[in-house]
Formats: structure tokens, sequence, C-alpha cells
């Protein structure tokens, strides 16, 4: 059997997604991502040249897609072509978050990582630089499994300005 020519770290099998989807993955070595979709079901959510995030052969998608509720099989395939990576996922509008994953497009006046706040106080992240079809993102990676339950606002600083903000939900 041949190896993988795409696997997919997260989310994993049997767990509850909500909006955005979040997929993290690797491609194998020597692997053009314009090969590869990502599917939902029979449906095509993304080419990876067109919308994934590179830092090497790892990748970062984030996806809005309009499915319903419930069961539903993540994947990826070669275009049109044998597929890789299925697992189950449960898509809930309503899905808590224990880590939140946020992209923003580097910009001149970004000169260092921009910062995380939530509800409006200093927010500790893992920030890295990813590049993509349009250029060079900031990726942050924030642990919320110590914020109290319920809705928060999040945003994402940069020389004092606003550049990201979005209201999430935690359990």
């Amino acid at each position: 059997m041949s190896e993988a020519l795409v696997t997919i770290d997260s989310p994993a099998g049997g767990t509850s997604v909500g909006n955005p989807l979040t997929i993290t993955g690797t491609l194998r070595d020597g692997v053009d991502p314009a090969s590869i979709e990502v599917m939902l079901d029979r449906t095509t959510l993304a080419n990876l040249r067109d919308a994934a995030l590179f830092d090497g052969n790892t990748f970062l998608l984030q996806l809005a897609p309009r499915v319903s509720e419930g069961a539903h099989i993540l994947w990826a395939r070669e275009r049109y072509g044998r597929g890789f990576a299925r697992r189950d996922v449960y898509v809930s509008q309503h899905a808590s978050q224990s880590e939140r994953i946020v992209t923003v497009p580097a910009a001149w006046h970004t000169l260092f990582a921009p910062k995380l706040r939530i509800d409006g106080h200093a927010f500790p992240a893992r920030w890295k630089r990813m590049r993509g079809k349009s250029g060079l993102h900031y990726v942050a990676s924030a642990d919320l499994s110590a914020l109290a339950a319920g809705m928060h606002q999040l945003e994402v600083v940069s020389a004092g300005r606003v550049m990201r903000a979005e209201t999430l939900q935690t359990a």
C-alpha cells in the first residue's frame, strides 16, 4: 500500500467541530498542493494551494462551510482521485473550543507579531508565520481552557490597531 499524500492532524475523528472549521495537516514531500482537495462528504471544501497556509509541508486551513449540523466525513483527496485521512466529525454551530487558531495577514506595519486580547486583556498565544497564496500571515494558537464558560470578545491588535475582532464561545 502506498504512503498517503496528505495527512490530517486535526480535527481528530469523532470530535465536534464548529465554525470556522480549522484543519491542520501535512503534505508528503514533493506533493503539489494544487493536486489536493479537502472534502466534506462528497463536497469539495477547498483546494490546498488556493486556501491553505503553509510552513514547509505543514498546512493550516480555516473554512466556514455552510453545512447541516450532525455527522459528516472529512477527508482529503487527489483531484478526482484517491482519498486519504477519512474521519467522522460532528458539525455543531455551538461547539465550544478549548483551542483557538487565529490568522491575520502580515502587513508592512506589522514588523512584530500582533498581540491577542480576550475581553480587553492581553492573552498568551503562540505566534508563527505561514505563507499562502495571498502572501504572508501571522498565525496564533491560544489555549482557551482557562477561560470561564460563555461568550468572549477576541481581538488581534498590532501597533494599537484592531486587525481582527470576533466573538467566541467556550464551554
